[in-house]
């Protein structure tokens, strides 16, 4: 598929190629019809690409009551298992417990056997998250844990955390061309109209400025958190949500949840437990932490020096000594999502995707949570009259796809990169930016200490088959600098 063609009538149109795009265009060619997918960046370049990179098994929305969106969880973790289950690890996490009250050990344990029982009546998405909780001192699980000196205990159990949430974007894509699908990133929808009984998109691809027409039957948009706003409906509030990743471990293997100075305000929690959470949560040599949620006059994801200050600050309140220090700070992410528009003081985000009809055939989604995208793509297809294929589940007789291209060869000086086979890794992954490949296809870039002179090597490696001149590898190798420097954090704006 090009851009340009427009011979070819498809079922179903879905612009945004995020993880909810993603998931859309995996489930709508898993029932056999033509599908195309267009992305007018890189897939999962955007506000999917900024997370805990948790996958949540749906313990946590018992305190919510809501078992709606614990089933929806449990499900959606499972189809993530069968699609890039080599990208997701089991992480033990820990929480500790206070008092003998709905913090105390006992209300813990039955949390814990709440969601076992829910877990066997429901019996389609997996055993989910497994739960102790251990009395006594914390730190006999947890050494070197901080904890206050009030806890009584702590409660383990288990989460999906992802390797490379970026990866796994791509890897649904990758599934979603293996059913048949056309997939194609850097392809910017620039309008939609109705021609006659079809829909129309107009469509520029921004790797060789040709433009041209798609035309389907449907379409669904899902391109991020402004999309009521682009397809004509009330814009929503958003706020700007941060994850920090810190080099080194000090929790080892496991993720800790510790409380914050700041209170909890999470309108639609049955069970109040005190104080916001902070979690630590390992990425191999590395440990994120979040997430901080900001509700900003003007909408950015961008992060002042007064806002890395006051997070720097709030770590070191409830972890000192640990490492969390700025010389440490290897990344952050930063991206907005939908404010719960029902308390405009607080900073929450919100609860619920949405399934946005705008006129007949043509319909666009707004997603919460990236957990929850596979569920939220078969709710949106059913309403749009897609017979659905039997949901996805791990199985050993599936066949595997394809191992990645070892982009981290590029950095390294010692090894002879094969250019015929760089060729076929750079058409295969759809590679079009050095960030592509060292960002996204590979977390290479941010694995590593990486000097700018291995960067160079890499882009000249990859021009000299995509044909940059040095123009353009210098504006590859800023590009990636650039995500990468925490020195990006702009001076903030004396008032």
């Amino acid at each position: 598929m090009k851009a340009s063609d427009s011979e070819i009538v498809y079922d179903l149109l879905v612009v945004g190629g995020g993880i909810q795009g993603a998931w859309l265009a995996l489930e709508a060619a898993r029932t056999g019809r033509k599908v195309a997918l267009l992305e007018r960046d890189d897939f999962g370049a955007g506000t999917s690409a900024n997370s805990l990179k948790v996958l949540h098994g749906g313990l946590r929305y018992l305190q919510h009551g809501n078992l709606k969106r614990i089933r929806e969880s449990r499900r959606s973790v499972k189809a993530f298992r069968a699609v890039a289950g080599d990208w997701i690890e089991e992480v033990p996490f820990f929480l500790e417990t206070k008092g003998s009250g709905v913090r105390g050990p006992w209300a813990m344990r039955g949390a814990f056997g709440l969601f076992g029982l829910l877990s066997r009546i429901w019996g389609d998405g997996g055993k989910g998250p497994q739960g102790r909780v251990f009395s006594g001192d914390p730190t006999r699980q947890v050494p070197g844990g901080v904890f206050s000196p009030s806890a009584n205990g702590v409660a383990r159990w288990n989460e999906a955390v992802m390797r490379n949430s970026e990866r796994i974007v791509f890897e649904v894509v990758r599934a979603a061309e293996r059913c048949g699908a056309d997939c194609l990133n850097y392809c910017e929808v620039s309008a939609i109209a109705k021609v006659s009984e079809r829909w129309a998109a107009r469509v520029v691809d921004r790797r060789t400025g040709e433009s041209g027409t798609v035309l389907a039957n449907q379409v669904v948009e899902a391109t991020g958190p402004r999309v009521e706003e682009e397809v004509g409906n009330e814009a929503l509030s958003l706020l700007r949500g941060v994850n920090l990743v810190f080099q080194g471990t000090p929790f080892g293997t496991q993720a800790v949840g510790l409380e914050s100075r700041d209170a909890s305000h999470d309108l639609d929690a049955l069970v109040k437990r005190g104080n916001r959470l902070l979690f630590f949560v390992p990425r191999g040599d590395q440990t994120m932490v979040g997430t901080w949620y900001d509700r900003l006059e003007d909408a950015s994801a961008e992060v002042t020096e007064n806002d890395l200050e006051r997070w720097l600050e709030e770590i070191h309140s409830v972890a000192p000594d640990l490492g969390f220090h700025r010389r440490n700070l290897r990344y952050i992410h930063s991206g907005l999502l939908p404010a719960d528009e029902r308390n405009e003081l607080s900073a929450q985000p919100a609860k619920e995707s949405a399934i946005l009809p705008v006129t007949a055939g043509r319909f666009a989604v707004r997603t919460v949570k990236f957990t929850t995208a596979p569920e939220m793509a078969r709710a949106t297809l059913e309403k749009m009259g897609f017979e659905l294929a039997p949901r996805l589940a791990p199985t050993k007789q599936t066949e595997p796809p394809p191992p990645p291209y070892p982009w981290e060869d590029l950095l390294r000086s010692d090894v002879d990169v094969d250019p015929k086979v760089l060729e076929v890794a750079v058409r295969e992954e759809k590679v079009v930016h050095l960030d592509d490949a060292l960002l996204r296809r590979s977390n290479v870039a941010l694995d590593d200490f990486c000097g700018e002179e291995k960067f160079i090597l890499a882009a000249t490696r990859l021009g000299a088959m995509l044909g940059w001149d040095e123009t353009r590898r210098s504006s590859e190798v800023t590009r990636v600098l650039d995500r990468l420097r925490w020195s990006k954090v702009r001076p903030s704006v004396e008032q």
